[in-house]
């Protein structure tokens, strides 16, 4: 089991310098290897709303991100 913490999914769901390596080493991974936390979880979606807050995601944007998330945990 492959254990993410709020600095890695950041950039697996929003774009980011770091996005493509990220992308990488996840797609590497099994399906089902994936974990993380519910603070995880509650950190993402206040990055997310913090975003939209100042402009960087539209409420669209941002409802696709957090679909990303739970299909990439998901899987």
């Amino acid at each position: 089991m492959v254990y993410l913490d709020t600095s890695f999914v950041a950039p697996l769901v929003i774009a980011e310098d770091a996005s493509d390596a990220v992308e990488a080493l996840v797609l590497k991974l099994k399906p089902g290897e994936l974990s993380t936390s519910m603070w995880t979880r509650v950190e993402l979606a206040s990055l997310v709303a913090r975003k939209v807050r100042m402009g960087q995601l539209s409420g669209s944007e941002a409802e696709a991100v957090r679909r990303e998330f739970v299909r990439i945990m998901d899987a």
